[in-house]
Parts: structure tokens; sequence; C-alpha cells
């Protein structure tokens, strides 16, 4: 899926449920995005993960809301549609849970009421990622 085009058998009525999805997010992002682009940003995004990495924490959210995204479109899908992408996401999931651990921090705001912010965080852990993890209280200095 990395790179190239998503080989994906839809239906007439799969294509059309698709292309009314992808262009409601587009309207919203204020650009145009595509389901091959948005899976291949997100196993592109996961192969960095397992190999390090190495871009800053704001980089790091900024491709985890690829997946957001991507869980966006499988909500509005109807099930048909809904099933073909997880076919194609569910090995990209697994592989990103694999190469992460949850990690929580506890911020000043929650801090009294004793609830901590959640973020799954490489495991293998290099660059300015590292450093911001570490100055932002996800991982022990």
């Amino acid at each position: 899926m990395n790179g190239g085009e998503i080989r994906m058998q839809l239906t007439n009525e799969e294509s059309h449920a698709l292309e009314r999805i992808m262009t409601k997010i587009s309207e919203r992002a204020k650009y145009s995005h595509s389901i091959d682009e948005l899976l291949g940003q997100w196993s592109g995004f996961v192969i960095e993960v397992e190999q390090g990495y190495r871009l800053t924490i704001y980089d790091y959210e900024n491709d985890l809301d690829h997946r957001v995204t991507i869980e966006e479109i499988l909500n509005q899908a109807p099930p048909s549609l809904k099933s073909k992408l997880e076919v194609l996401v569910h090995p990209w999931d697994k592989r990103f849970t694999e190469a992460t651990r949850e990690a929580r921090k506890m911020t000043e705001s929650n801090r009294s009421e004793q609830i901590h912010e959640t973020l799954r965080i490489p495991k293998k852990l290099v660059g300015e990622l590292e450093m911001d993890l570490r100055n932002e209280g996800y991982v022990e200095r």
C-alpha cells in the first residue's frame, strides 16, 4: 500500500459513498484528500515508527491525525465499504500497536482530578521525538 494506488474492487454504490465522504473531508480540511493518500500516509508513518520516528512530537501528533481521519471515513462508510477498508487498515493498526506502547502524562490542568493524557509512543525512541517526549513528561528523564 505504501507509495502506490490501492487496489480495491468497489461497487458503484461504494465508490459514490467514498467520493461523498472524501469530498466532505476535503472541504473541511481545505485541501483535497484521497483514500489512497491517507492510507499511504498511515502505512508510511507506521514504518517510520517501527524504524525510529525522528521528527518532533508535533509532527508525530500531526501524522497520527491521518489515522483519525481514516477512522472518520470508516465511521461514515456503508458496511460493505467499511469492511473493505478495514482489511487494508487493520494490518497497519496492528503493526502500529506492536511498535508502540501506551504512555501517560499527568498535566497541570488535570492533576487535581488525577486524569492522565494518554498517547501511544514508539517503543524505539530516537531523535527529536525522544527529547520532546521527555520534556513533555511522557518519558522519564
